[in-house]
């Protein structure tokens, strides 16, 4: 997801290495985001992502 001229995008990431953190804690990835200002972005094996745009 790129941010578009109208609004603003952001990003949250959780790597394998943070599961065990996010099981205790469910708003980890929503803390740790991020504004988005690359058009790509890179996730290592079992990463996942929360994106969201205004």
């Amino acid at each position: 997801m790129a941010p578009d001229a109208t609004g603003s995008a952001r990003i949250g990431l959780l790597g394998a290495d943070q599961f065990e953190l996010a099981a205790t804690d469910p708003n980890l990835v929503e803390g740790s985001a991020r504004p988005l200002d690359k058009q790509f972005i890179s996730l290592d094996g079992y990463a996942v992502d929360r994106s969201s745009s205004t």
